[in-house]
């Protein structure tokens, strides 16, 4: 159920910003989308969206590689060599980092849930 519902607003999220990113190059002074960022926008979205689709157990791990490649992106942003290459933008990071923490809130749900239905089944 967690799963579900964040890889579905998160693609969704990371999907808008991609395609504004390919219209425009930024929203107002919060977001500054570059081209590379704009595809791997699109590529996190359409990976969110397509996460919705499956079984629950590729739900799990989707919402695993999404986390994952947020909080990533989140540090390597926020790294010297990051600000060189992506320049961190305030509104970006703050989806990225309310992104990773859903993420491990929803990932450790559906853990739970899952050692309890193994327990019941026994």
């Amino acid at each position: 159920m967690y799963v579900l519902l964040y890889n579905r607003l998160t693609g969704w999220l990371w999907f808008a910003i991609g395609i504004w990113g390919v219209f425009s190059q930024n929203i107002g002074d919060y977001i500054l989308v570059t081209r590379p960022e704009t595809y791997v926008s699109i590529a996190l979205g359409l990976l969110g969206m397509f996460g919705a689709r499956v079984q629950l157990r590729n739900q799990v791990i989707i919402c695993t590689s999404l986390t994952l490649l947020n909080l990533i992106i989140l540090v390597l942003a926020s790294s010297p060599v990051g600000k060189a290459l992506v320049g961190p933008t305030p509104l970006e990071g703050v989806f990225r980092f309310l992104c990773t923490l859903w993420g491990v809130y929803c990932l450790y749900n559906e853990v739970r849930f899952w050692i309890v239905r193994q327990k019941q089944a026994a």
